[in-house]
């Protein structure tokens, strides 16, 4: 026998079937394909609900009517990529592997992202002064080993510390003069990303209205929070751009408990989360018709 309920069969185009749509959930799919449909503007839309709520099912149901009105759909697993130190890597990953699934990987337009993708990993990627320091003190001793060395070896350590600030000063004034370099290269990325999208719509476009590439990001809420607030502020200042739509799926309250994790308990958590995303919506809401609902989910089980 099982003791969990099984997972109900989604297929990857059209989403939606007479036997996995228990809760009747395709007119509120086909709403949110409305507005992704009619809007003009880059979007990170918000799709809120309680942990246990069936926020993946619905999503991946959604995503298949997606690809099914011609949307190119990128579905991320935000759990399973939190062993990362940033969220950009892991998620331009996903980005590259459905461009070369729709373009081929020896694309001109491909290429492109791949070079752009990696002066972005460059630009971002931090100036590495905790390892310098670490160098400082040779990374392998103890204050009781160089105590006991005595003068010579203290002698050798102070040189290396004197050597290694040199280069941190130097590292420190490339950055620097790189500044404006960096900036150009994030908006270069940007730009392409909204043209690469674009080429991709058209490469899939049906006979309806076009939309998107739409990225799913689920499971959000499950991550570290240090990870978590990493996708959502790699998707606001760098990711979110013209013919691009997040949508994150979450639990708000644990992500808001996440801001207050890393700003600190006083932190306005539902105002900050806020300023990342255009739209919300809250799938808890379209399933508190209770006990209709209750009873099809235990006949179901």
């Amino acid at each position: 026998m099982r003791l969990t309920p099984k997972p109900p069969e989604i297929p990857d185009v059209g989403g939606f079937t007479a036997e996995n749509d228990l809760f009747e959930l395709r007119e509120f799919a086909e709403r949110l394909t409305n507005v992704l449909e009619r809007a003009n503007e880059p979007l990170v839309v918000l799709l809120d609900g309680a942990w246990g709520s069936g926020k993946s099912v619905f999503s991946r149901q959604w995503a298949g009517l997606l690809r099914e009105r011609g949307a190119q759909v990128i579905y991320f697993d935000a759990f399973q990529n939190d062993h990362h130190e940033d969220a950009f890597v892991p998620i331009s990953a996903e980005i590259l592997a459905a461009v070369e699934n729709v373009l081929g990987d020896k694309d001109q337009a491909t290429q492109r992202y791949v070079d752009g993708a990696k002066k972005v990993g460059v630009a971002l990627a931090p100036l590495g002064l905790r390892i310098a320091s670490r160098a400082a003190t040779a990374g392998l001793l103890s204050l009781e080993d160089i105590e006991a060395g005595g003068e010579t070896l203290k002698s050798a350590i102070g040189e290396l510390a004197k050597e290694s600030e040199k280069v941190v000063e130097r590292a420190v004034a490339e950055s620097l003069k790189k500044a404006k370099d960096s900036k150009e290269t994030l908006q270069a990325y940007r730009n392409m990303l909204s043209e690469l999208s674009s080429k991709m719509s058209e490469d899939a476009a049906t006979e309806g209205p076009t939309l998107p590439t739409v990225v799913f990001v689920d499971e959000l809420d499950r991550c570290n929070p240090h990870f978590s607030l990493s996708i959502i502020e790699r998707i606001k200042h760098l990711l979110s751009v013209e013919n691009v739509c997040f949508v994150l799926v979450i639990h708000a309250l644990q992500i808001e408990g996440h801001i207050e994790s890393a700003y600190g308990a006083k932190t306005d958590s539902r105002s900050y989360l806020e300023k990342f995303y255009t739209v919300r919506f809250s799938l808890t809401s379209m399933l508190e018709v209770s006990n209709k609902r209750k009873n099809l989910y235990i006949n179901y089980l």
